[in-house]
């Protein structure tokens, strides 16, 4: 078995893979723009629809995005981020988008807005208690 053209997809999503039988006489191409902690930015061109296999531990909070929409990621052999891509030229993105993340900053700015109330409230001018309202 030749593992840089066989790919063991483990995902319950891989029913739904549509890929050609054979492989076309010309293989496509993929082109790593960026690669950081928690992005990695490619282009692919193919003449055939196919898999995109990034050699990187799969793991929760990674998102795909092929073309701008929102795509599974598929687990490949084991370990390893896979996604589908249609023929032709395609933008591929996985971005580290994890919900802990996004719950932490919705979680500071709530805490934030209650410490502001608090300092603005003792902040105002109180009425004395001997004072009456007339």
């Amino acid at each position: 078995m030749d593992a840089s053209q066989v790919a063991v997809v483990q995902t319950a999503a891989a029913s739904t893979i549509n890929l050609p039988a054979d492989a076309p006489a010309e293989p496509g191409g993929v082109r790593i723009l960026r690669y950081a902690h928690s992005a990695v930015e490619m282009t692919t061109a193919s003449s055939v629809p196919g898999l995109v296999v990034l050699c990187d531990m799969m793991y929760p909070g990674w998102r795909a995005y092929v073309n701008g929409r929102s795509a599974d990621i598929l687990k490949v052999n084991g370990i390893f981020r896979g996604v589908c891509v249609p023929a032709g030229e395609c933008r591929v993105e996985f971005r580290f988008e994890p919900a802990s993340l996004r719950n932490g900053v919705i979680l500071l700015c709530l805490g934030l807005l209650a410490i502001g109330g608090c300092l603005v409230g003792s902040c105002l001018p109180r009425r004395k208690k001997d004072e009456r309202a007339v």
